[in-house]
C-alpha cells in the first residue's frame, strides 16, 4: 500500500529508507480476508389455471425458480510497528478495507491511526 509509504513521509516523524540494516522500527503491511456467511437471492413464480368441462376438470401449471448464493468477506488490513532489533511488535494496528476508494483510502486510514498514537505536538 504506497499510500501508507506516502502518508508516513508526508508525516516527516521518521527517516523511512529501504536499507534494513539502518532501520530502527520496521513498519509492515498485511491483510487478511475473513468469510462471514453466504447470501441467498431468489425468486420465483406460479401459475395455475383450471377448466371444467362438465364432470371434467382440467389443470394446468407451470412454475419457474431461480436463485443466486454470494459468499461475503470481510477484507481487513493491518499495520503493525516492529523493533528492528528485538523483533518485538510496538503498536499493532488494524482496520476493515475501504469500499469507496478501497485501499487508498483504508492506507490513509491506517497511518492517521498510526499518528494518533503519538501527542500532539508529534503528529
Amino acid at each position: 500500500m504506497d499510500v501508507v509509504y506516502d502518508e508516513l513521509r508526508k508525516w516527516g516523524h521518521w527517516t523511512l529508507t529501504d536499507d534494513s540494516s539502518k532501520a530502527d522500527l520496521i513498519i509492515v503491511l498485511s491483510s487478511q480476508n475473513y468469510y462471514v456467511g453466504m447470501v441467498a437471492y431468489g425468486s420465483s413464480s406460479a401459475q395455475a389455471s383450471a377448466t371444467t368441462y362438465g364432470n371434467t376438470t382440467s389443470a394446468q401449471a407451470t412454475g419457474t425458480s431461480q436463485s443466486i448464493s454470494i459468499p461475503l468477506f470481510r477484507q481487513t488490513r493491518f499495520l503493525t510497528v516492529v523493533d528492528a532489533k528485538s523483533g518485538a511488535s510496538l503498536i499493532s494496528l488494524s482496520c476493515r478495507r475501504r469500499e469507496n476508494n478501497g485501499d487508498s483510502r483504508t492506507g490513509k486510514t491506517l497511518a492517521n491511526e498510526l499518528k494518533g498514537r503519538f501527542p500532539k505536538d508529534q503528529r
